[in-house]
């Protein structure tokens, strides 16, 4: 959100490094969690969160550049910073253990 807010150099920098501070965080987090789930081996679940995470990285530029393309660089950035608040709402729920 801050490379779309602060029109400067410095805020896109600080808005990548905090992107680059939370994935380097949130990755081995993923990677443990696939490892816990019941009913698949731990060798696909983790090859499934590493071909996502593949995924991501080569489709995330081109679907940014073309939001970019339609509208504006600053429009995509924040569909992004919107896109990742569901994605975190979403696992909150999922990853809530039951009341059981």
């Amino acid at each position: 959100m801050l490379t779309a807010i602060i029109p400067h150099y410095a805020g896109i920098m600080i808005g990548l490094t905090l992107i680059g501070l939370g994935a380097g965080n949130i990755v081995p987090q993923v990677v443990s969690y696939a490892g816990l789930v019941k009913g698949i081996k731990i060798s696909y679940a983790i090859s499934l969160v590493n071909a996502l995470g593949y995924c991501g990285t080569m489709c995330g530029p081109v679907i940014i550049g073309y939001v970019s393309k339609i509208s504006s660089l600053e429009i995509s950035f924040i569909v992004l910073a919107l896109s990742v608040l569901a994605v975190a709402a979403a696992s909150i729920k999922i990853l809530k253990p039951s009341d059981k």
